[in-house]
């Protein structure tokens, strides 16, 4: 088996693993759980070794699991060199949009990982990765993008560092979103 079949194999397995979670963890309470089974089957149909479109040639390709040097340490989580070098520069990133209770004008969140956001009882303490990318766009305007399901590919300019955001999240990690991006979101294209 080539590694990237085990690769998929185990995204696949850790995916229902945490659908299954998610389920019986709501059971009890009458929730949906944070992914549907509809939704679940359709993230295991799509392609997780890769994208099928180049990356454009003045951006690079940055991963989540890039972010920070592992094991993490007694300090905490601390930047790797790649994330470092890569600050004020063009990259591309493919990820998931957070699934946000209240959707905030001005960024959203992309995930390595479907989430569900529920501002109203969880606020902060919410069940974010480490490795998430708060994604800006310019100009914020007064309406948030609306919500796309699915991988969403995203080129912009990186910027790392503790940052307070308009909803109380302190970022890490940021992305300024292309034009032709923010575009294409806000008419509710996915831009894959």
């Amino acid at each position: 088996m080539k590694t990237s079949v085990k690769y998929q194999h185990l995204v696949r397995v850790l995916l229902v693993t945490a659908w299954l979670i998610s389920s019986a963890a709501t059971a009890n309470e009458g929730e949906r759980p944070i992914l549907s089974a509809d939704a679940m089957l359709s993230s295991l149909a799509m392609p997780v070794a890769g994208v099928p479109s180049p990356p454009r040639e003045d951006a690079t390709d940055l991963k989540f699991h890039e972010f920070f040097k592992l094991p993490v340490g007694p300090r905490g989580l601390e930047a790797t060199e790649k994330l470092k070098s890569l600050a004020g520069k063009r990259i591309r990133m493919v990820g998931y949009m957070a699934r946000q209770e209240i959707p905030t004008a001005g960024f959203f969140v992309l995930s390595p990982l479907p989430v569900s956001l529920g501002d109203e009882d969880e606020s902060l303490a919410d069940d974010l990765p480490a490795s998430v990318v708060f994604v800006h766009v310019h100009p914020p305007g007064d309406k948030p993008l609306p919500f796309s399901p699915g991988l969403l590919r995203v080129t912009g300019i990186l910027s790392i560092g503790a940052h307070e955001e308009s909803d109380g999240h302190v970022s890490s990690v940021r992305l300024q979103l292309d034009p032709e991006i923010v575009q294409a979101l806000a008419a509710g294209q996915r831009p894959m």
